[in-house]
């Protein structure tokens, strides 16, 4: 009997235990499915993947040049730095022999005043790794003031030949191709937003590619970097909360050059509760974030609170920003010097596993939105644009087209002799001839 007691005393005790943990943290979980007669449209970002668009560099550089008294000796060593170590000097000769068939384009000497032995370091930093070389370039790349930044950047009225909203060239689409929401993500560079930050949203109520946003866009491959700090053509796109800065580092679809690509978005509504809830979820940032915002009025993402985390945790730990794994720089310190040997040290070892552990635990304040959307995507591509439709295109851009192909190419070889027997850099003038070459064929082929 007395046994029997003590078991159902125990009993009722672990029972009640339970009962008090579950009513003291309830978890509700609903999901349901409404048909909406207008759908909200995301905001939609482009970033190209090429940083640097070096016509575009070599101009700013004939401005600084041009404009002593208004131009600064640092940022324009620092544009020049830039374009001997990017190889633009070889992309800007291209695209001015095989665009605007210039005779008289040769490789530019307009950074001759950083001296030969500067230059030469540039072209080879010592023999550097790919890595080395890609931090050296970021490094520079990021000492620049934000509006040199976009100014050496692919432009929007020329990245973006055409945009259409419900088949109509809208208001909507006139602020993006003019470059209304630009904004320099430390991640991948500059980039350009369609319904960012909007006073009214749009909204679709039909499927199909007449109910929705249309771009057609242009990379222009020949003003792309060389030396391998572009590894692939083409721009990332990102669908985000119209109201949300846009995650570059975390999020996006890649698209690819010569391909027409088709996306079907299904928006993902979650609501989730605050503590003392499991999920924790937070509405604004947490009171340490808050305040390295400088009032900075960002909405608050899971995501980008991780990034937040992590850069603090360098700082602490080598006093300085790694751009590359941020979205938003709040420019707290300097950045990160990777090819310094002290400070690139110092990065990789906060990089190891073990560091990452201890990033983890301390990253535990950022926790999931109450509020969120997420986009997911449907995608598929398909050659573009088609043999038929290449001429139409030609003469809608006025760019070269089957026989004048031809022509570009006697002009190269005439000026491929005059650059050997002037310019000792014969690898140069080779890789010019063989990126054209490639071109040539590439068009003969529509």
């Amino acid at each position: 009997m007395c046994l029997f007691l003590a078991g159902l005393a125990l009993t009722i005790h672990s029972v009640t235990i339970v009962l008090l943990e579950y009513f003291s943290s309830l978890i509700v979980t609903t999901v349901t499915k409404s048909h909406s007669e207008f759908l909200e449209f995301p905001a939609v970002t482009i970033c190209p993947n090429n940083r640097i668009h070096c016509t575009n560099l070599h101009e700013r550089i004939e401005w600084h040049l041009a404009n002593p008294q208004a131009s600064d000796s640092r940022i324009l060593g620092t544009l020049c730095e830039l374009f001997v170590l990017t190889r633009c000097d070889a992309s800007h000769l291209t695209a001015r022999l095989f665009d605007a068939y210039d005779e008289s384009a040769s490789f530019s000497t307009i950074c001759a005043f950083l001296g030969n032995d500067t230059i030469n370091h540039l072209k080879d930093p010592d023999g550097d790794s790919q890595l080395l070389k890609d931090f050296l370039m970021l490094n520079l790349y990021d000492s620049l003031p934000e509006s040199e930044m976009i100014a050496i950047a692919h432009q929007p009225d020329d990245l973006i030949k055409e945009c259409t909203w419900m088949n109509e060239v809208s208001q909507s689409c006139r602020e993006f191709m003019n470059g209304s929401k630009t904004f320099v993500a430390p991640y991948i560079g500059v980039c350009y937003s369609f319904n960012y930050e909007t006073d009214e949203a749009l909204q679709v109520s039909l499927v199909g590619e007449l109910y929705g946003l249309n771009l057609e866009l242009n990379v222009n491959s020949m003003n792309t970097m060389q030396g391998g700090f572009t590894p692939s053509l083409g721009v990332r796109l990102i669908l985000h909360e119209r109201d949300k800065l846009p995650l570059t580092s975390t999020a996006g679809i890649s698209l690819g050059t010569n391909t027409e690509t088709n996306i079907v978005i299904r928006a993902l509504k979650n609501t989730r509760q605050p503590a003392p809830f499991p999920s924790e979820c937070l509405d604004d940032w947490p009171d340490d974030v808050k305040e390295t915002l400088n009032g900075v009025d960002i909405k608050y993402q899971d995501n980008l609170c991780q990034s937040f985390c992590l850069d603090q945790f360098i700082q602490d730990a080598c006093n300085c920003t790694l751009t590359l794994v941020l979205d938003y720089d709040r420019q707290l310190s300097h950045r990160c010097q990777l090819h310094d040997p002290i400070e690139g040290l110092c990065v990789s070892e906060i990089a190891s596993p073990h560091s990452l552990k201890k990033l983890t635990k301390s990253c535990t304040q950022c926790r999931p939105s109450c509020e969120e959307t997420r986009f997911e995507t449907h995608v598929n591509g398909l050659t573009w644009p088609s043999q038929y439709y290449w001429a139409h295109l030609a003469e809608k851009y006025n760019v070269t087209f089957q026989g004048n192909v031809i022509e570009s190419k006697k002009v190269v070889d005439h000026n491929a002799l005059s650059l050997v027997s002037d310019d000792p850099d014969i690898d140069d003038v080779n890789e010019v001839l063989r990126k054209i070459e490639q071109l040539i064929l590439l068009e003969k082929a529509f």
